[in-house]
């Protein structure tokens, strides 16, 4: 097989080599010819240009010479007015071949661009096709029958492989092991998540019952302090009636 790849590679790289010469020349060709192109557009724009300096002048002496007709006939000088007349039509007539030959120019600046792009076309295509036909040449049918021969032969082997592997206990079935497996991962999940549940309602249990015993504690401390309060009270009015028995025996 290395000596298939050796040989397949030997011719490529000629082909390469060649194909590289043969695209730099093309390329190197087209850009004169593309430089020749662009001239030839850069020209056509230059006359176009000119003759549209051209037509505003033509415009601008029609106008003039149909002010100055005016004028002449209003002065009764109709001889005059005649001649510059004929100059109108003169003037008329430059201006009509000049947008005649405008329009011609750009249908040749059009025809030119299109021709160019045509042309880049037809040599991409044309290298493409080399191309394909260089790497046809590169490919040998009956090497390339060999590598899948071989191919075909390495995936036989890997089937026997597997099979001497089986033979001698690999387990296929690994159903009913992974199911089992699959429970003992989901019942520790569960005692995972009920037991913080039970904890918590023990705790909030357990916080209910101390709330409870607080607030009965407070409330006796309180009956507390309010028994205390009216034993004294009562020992003073006792004590302030004594008093007032002692003044009025006295």
């Amino acid at each position: 097989m290395g000596n298939f790849f050796r040989s397949c590679n030997e011719p490529e790289d000629s082909a390469d080599t060649q194909q590289n010469k043969q695209q730099q020349q093309q390329k190197q060709k087209q850009t004169r010819q593309l430089t020749q192109n662009e001239k030839s557009v850069i020209e056509l724009k230059q006359t176009r240009d000119k003759m549209r300096h051209q037509r505003l002048r033509f415009e601008a002496q029609i106008q003039a010479t149909e002010k100055e007709i005016e004028n002449l006939i209003k002065n009764d000088k109709r001889d005059k007015a005649k001649f510059v007349f004929k100059q109108k039509q003169l003037y008329e007539k430059y201006l009509s071949t000049s947008e005649d030959k405008a329009m011609v120019i750009d249908k040749m600046i059009r025809e030119v661009q299109q021709a160019e792009m045509d042309k880049d076309i037809t040599d991409v295509m044309k290298n493409a096709n080399q191309f394909l036909k260089d790497v046809q040449k590169t490919v040998n049918p009956e090497e390339l029958q060999d590598v899948f021969l071989d191919l075909q032969e390495d995936d036989q082997n890997q089937e026997m492989m597997n099979e001497m592997f089986a033979q001698y206990g690999v387990n296929e079935d690994y159903q009913d092991e992974f199911n089992q497996l699959e429970a003992q991962v989901v019942g520790e999940q569960m005692e995972q998540v009920e037991k913080p549940q039970v904890d918590n309602d023990l705790l909030q249990q357990q916080q209910y019952q101390k709330d409870m015993e607080k607030q009965q504690q407070d409330y006796q401390n309180q009956m507390e302090k309010e028994q205390q309060k009216n034993a004294q009270q009562q020992e003073q009015q006792q004590n302030n009636k004594n008093l007032d028995l002692d003044e009025m025996l006295a």
